[in-house]
């Protein structure tokens, strides 16, 4: 029968519980069709979302431990630090094969008979009537002093994994291909059965977390299968009971029952049937039952990690319950259906007795009027108010693109009381399946592994990782004479050379903690995006470019630590052609040729690689920024250097007068571990002068100003406390290309109208603020195959790579991972040696980590890896990344809200400029010559990647349109922001600094860093970072009336 009073919506998402501001719940808000709808409610809102979707929901509705929620900014509106917490499931073993005589099991072919789906559709019976494998379920005594509460459950299945010869079944179950073939094959197509040993109770406990604050994003599912020990050790003896019943009479006798004793890759050292054995066997083959349960645990008031008590009520909040698996403090003896389906059939009892007006049994519980009697009528202002902040909330969320960021008008109306930051993440099924959780876990485990082996470079004698310890938090003075904000590549040259002046009091404040211990080996590189070192901003979604990435957005790597981004960048050190700086005067902004800057170069530079008599005068010797010549190669690298050979070019030093030719990259390294200017110029300075106090995880969230303008202190946050500091001459704000502008207008320079919608207080209008954004964009993808043993990625993990790195800071750990060579060609357009591109040959293909890790670090949608590099997988070659030196393309910063601890909106605005496209489609056909050359094609037999790419398939592939498709969807950033200080003459609108970096319209404020640059360099962006902090500071020096040098 029909119930009136039930309405069922499908296709309905939850996003959020709204609550009012004394915890009363008011209803939720559902994506349905992509367009969010808000419902209110009367008396209750019940989750039962089960054990992942429910914790996932409270968290988004603020409702969660409040560590968690604060990183991805939502709200804590109840800390409750057991939701998500408790998470468990019966673990249990696959791969147990026993194979019998025709006739007693199935077969791939009977399962798909006409007979079995006849029998199935007319009769209701047979195979297909009943689940997929399913025989027999048996439960043992348990070890403990209750034997009749067994500990293990044991489920015979009557086929074999290899049933299909593994065309889809290994697939589903996970399994890699280099375990299956070989363990499967003797059993591949035969009749047998399966035997699956499962924990019932299990000890080892996991986590549900968000992986943003996104409601589309998927959540963290960490299960942490056997992380107690007892759990192995019940598995073993499961794994013995099986094979006592495989191994009875009637088994062998009767049906001919024949133990699959392959060996088990990975477990091959251990003695067959040995407890090793079993262990290694169990730690390779544990798996989920789907059983997924405890993570809202029902627990007592005195239970810190309980979520519902136990009429299933959240607790700290009014009108709110969970009803489902999720609930359960310990997992039940088998299958958890049955037991959920009792939850809702009691949940639903207890609901009823309390608004039926039993709730007087239960003293403790405050039941909550109806929603509109709580409000009054609809004309009430509390009504009124509430609804418009949950309409304004649907109507915030409709403007993001799901897994983006974009921009939105007036966002300080409604972004800042709500908090909702959008996170660009991967993209992975929405479902908690063996394959997504599966997925999760070798995710996570990638993401790790790099950790482990820092900690194995440590314990064979890698010292001195991390010798950071000059804080001076708890000496901070009341006035210093320069305060510097940013520790970053210009911001720690800037603080070192301001600090040799004996009588001056310097402070450098940063908002990073020190150098990770991992970020001092080259080739450890990678592991630190998106860590905690990484400011892990996002583009927002771009127009014209970024098609086969995530979103249309790709992650910006910023580095938040001491050294700034010369802490996590690929540490090449390239100053740019000359005809760069040159421009930069001939722009307006005179002391800033190339023979001016030359001197700087130097300055910085302690050259430690060799001496070419050509490029001798160029180098530096003795400064603090140690630069070495790459110390390692391969077959790879020699390759493409004779490959540019055999094209004409030479094998150069760009970093003296020309530019033009192929080149081993030169590496900010000292005896191969990474030279930030954390360790080439803060520590030293720190540890050698009084003078200088270097202050880290502080944000600075203000620059201050007295009435006529002149900058005169910071304020800053560091941990939860703000805190005032004085500056006697100058603050010197050197926070990059990113962290400059947003601190500007947070302080109010800046675009008038932009800082008036934040309701920021306008000191002085600066329309350039932001403005002139751009970077180095480059094409990530052109991949070769080569012949086994010509690169160099997969050798970074073995261990004759550790040994050699530790004992001799050699060998493919002390460069970053994959780099192999730079190279600059003759421009076509222009002055053919001020190059429109530069070329970084890389060796690995984006598939060579099996799409575990690569492919979600640089971004690309699952569907394009999927579709286009799949077919590579474990294959061996390299990859080419045109980079366009001059884009023409500019973007912008702006402040999604005054609040400093909300990320800026990233926009570079890629490939806005049809000339960018043109000049990349010339660097791809540049690209593919060098690949085509004798030196790569016959020697390493190099062979172009050509299967079309997704998204392109319209255009005839090798023609202009077909990469100029190509670059929509393959180009990003190469991480060189820069421009969004201009420095430029008063005729300039734009600019923001003068040739003295003083900041326009005020006094005691200039910027140094890399977004004063008017136009980028044709290089890697570090060195002439460092050179732009030298010339600051060298011009500060002289306006205080003290001689450089």
């Amino acid at each position: 029968m029909a119930y009136p009073g039930l309405h069922v919506l499908t296709n309905a998402l939850a996003t959020k519980v709204l609550l009012d501001d004394e915890r009363n719940v008011l209803g939720v808000v559902y994506d349905n069709g992509g367009s969010l709808h808000m419902v209110g409610v009367r008396r209750e809102v019940v989750i039962s979302a089960g054990a992942i979707g429910s914790p996932k929901l409270l968290m988004l509705s603020g409702i969660g431990p409040a560590h968690h929620l604060h990183y991805h900014r939502i709200p804590t509106l109840v800390h409750l630090p057991g939701v998500g917490a408790n998470l468990h499931d019966h673990v249990t073993v696959s791969g147990l094969t026993w194979t019998t005589r025709p006739g007693t099991s199935v077969t791939f072919s009977s399962l798909l008979s006409v007979k079995t789906i006849k029998e199935y559709l007319i009769k209701k019976r047979g195979t297909l009537a009943t689940a997929f494998g399913i025989d027999v379920c048996a439960w043992t005594e348990s070890e403990g002093d209750e034997p009749q509460w067994p500990d293990l459950q044991h489920t015979f299945s009557y086929l074999t994994l290899a049933l299909d010869h593994g065309w889809e079944v290994a697939h589903v179950a996970g399994y890699k291909k280099e375990v299956f073939e070989p363990y499967f094959s003797e059993v591949a197509g035969q009749e047998g059965y399966t035997a699956y040993p499962e924990v019932l109770r299990p000890k080892s406990r996991g986590t549900v977390r968000l992986s943003s604050g996104h409601y589309e994003a998927p959540p963290l599912v960490d299960p942490n299968y056997l992380s107690h020990p007892d759990d192995l050790r019940l598995l073993i003896k499961g794994i013995k009971f099986v094979m006592a019943v495989g191994n009875s009479t009637i088994m062998r006798e009767n049906f001919d029952a024949v133990f699959n004793t392959q060996l088990l890759p990975g477990c091959e050292e251990e003695p067959l049937f040995s407890d090793t054995y079993w262990a290694c066997f169990v730690k390779n083959m544990a798996t989920t039952s789907y059983h997924l349960v405890g993570s809202c645990k029902m627990g007592p008031e005195d239970d810190p990690f309980s979520v519902v008590d136990h009429r299933l009520r959240v607790r700290g909040v009014s009108g709110l319950r969970v009803a489902d698996a999720s609930i359960m403090p310990l997992i039940t003896s088998g299958g958890t259906n049955a037991p959920t389906i009792m939850i809702g059939e009691k949940a639903a009892d207890m609901i009823k007795e309390d608004w039926l007006g039993v709730s007087q049994g239960h003293p403790e519980h405050r039941v909550p009027r109806p929603v509109n009697e709580r409000l009054g009528d609809k004309t009430s202002p509390v009504f009124i108010l509430i609804s418009l902040r949950a309409r304004l909330f649907v109507k915030l969320s409709r403007v993001f693109t799901p897994r983006g960021e974009t921009r939105f008008e007036n966002p300080a109306n409604y972004l800042r009381p709500l908090k909702i930051v959008v996170v660009r993440e991967r993209e992975v099924p929405l479902n908690t399946s063996l394959v997504s959780v599966r997925f999760e876990m070798i995710y996570r485990l990638s993401r790790f592994i790099p950790g482990l082996l820092v900690r194995l470079l440590v314990a064979v004698g890698l010292r001195g990782t991390n010798d950071h310890d000059y804080d001076a938090s708890d000496k901070l003075l009341y006035q210093y004479d320069f305060i510097v904000v940013g520790g970053g590549t210009a911001g720690g040259a800037v603080a070192a050379r301001l600090s040799e002046v004996e009588g001056w009091r310097v402070l450098l404040l940063e908002a990073g903690g020190p150098p990770p211990p991992e970020s001092v080996v080259p080739g450890l590189n990678v592991v630190l995006m998106q860590s905690d070192a990484d400011w892990s901003y996002f583009t927002v979604p771009q127009k014209h470019s970024l098609k086969g990435y995530v979103g249309k957005s790709c992650h910006f790597p910023l580095g938040r630590a001491l050294g700034g981004s010369s802490t996590i960048n690929w540490m090449m050190y390239v100053r740019g052609n000359r005809r760069d700086f040159d421009n930069w005067e001939a722009m307006g902004n005179p002391g800033w040729s190339y023979d001016k800057v030359l001197k700087y170069f130097k300055k910085s530079e302690d050259y430690r690689g060799v001496r070419r008599p050509d490029t001798a005068f160029y180098r530096g010797v003795g400064g603090p920024a140690s630069v070495e010549n790459k110390r390692w190669g391969t077959p790879l690298m020699h390759a493409i250097l004779k490959a540019g050979r055999q094209l004409g070019y030479d094998v150069v030093d760009p970093n003296g007068p020309e530019q033009i030719g192929f080149s081993i990259p030169d590496m900010t390294t000292r005896n191969g571990r990474r030279g930030s200017s954390a360790e080439s110029y803060v520590r030293p300075a720190a540890f050698r002068r009084s003078n200088l106090h270097v202050v880290m995880n502080a944000l600075v969230t203000q620059i201050l100003f007295d009435d006529r303008k002149r900058a005169i202190g910071v304020k800053f946050e560091q941990y939860g406390k703000v805190r005032t500091v004085l500056a006697q001459r100058e603050v010197v704000v050197s926070a990059g290309a990113v962290g400059s502008p947003k601190l500007l207008m947070l302080s109010g320079v800046g675009p008038e109208e932009h800082l008036r919608r934040h309701k920021i207080p306008v000191v002085v209008n600066l329309p350039g603020v932001g403005e002139n954004f751009h970077d180095h964009p480059s094409i990530f993808g052109l991949t070769w195959t080569v012949k086994k043993g010509s690169d160099s990625v997969f050798r970074v993990v073995r261990p004759q790579a550790i040994e050699q790195y530790s004992a001799h800071g050699t060998g493919p750990l002390s460069c970053p991972l994959g780099v192999e060579v730079n190279a600059w060609g003759l421009s076509e357009e222009g002055d053919p040696y001020w190059p429109e591109l530069q070329y970084l040959f890389v060796s690995g293909t984006p598939a060579f980590d099996y799409g575990l890790f690569i492919t979600d670090g640089i971004g690309y949608t699952r569907e394009l890896f999927n579709k286009y590099y799949k077919s590579l997988i474990g294959l061996q070659g390299f990859t080419v990344g045109p980079m366009l030196t001059r884009p023409k393309s500019r973007g912008t910063i702006r402040l999604r809200s005054p609040d400093p601890k909300d990320p800026p909106l990233v926009d570079p605005n890629y490939l806005s400029h049809p000339d960018d496209v043109a000049t990349l489609v010339r660097g791809i056909k540049f690209a593919l010559t060098v690949g085509n050359t004798p030196a790569l094609r016959e020697e390493l037999g190099a062979r172009f990647h050509s299967q079309p790419l997704p998204g392109c398939e319209r255009e005839i592939p090798g023609s202009d349109p077909y990469w100029a498709c190509y670059v929509r969807h393959m180009a990003k950033t190469t991480w060189h922001a820069v421009g969004s200080c201009k420095m430029a003459p008063p005729s300039d609108p734009f600019g923001v600094v003068d040739h003295t970096l003083k900041v326009r319209g005020v006094s005691g404020l200039r910027v140094v860093d890399g977004s004063i640059m008017p136009l980028v360099t044709s290089g890697n962006t570090n060195a002439p970072c460092i050179m732009i902090g030298e010339k600051g500071a060298d011009m500060i020096k002289e306006d205080w009336g003290v001689l450089p040098g």
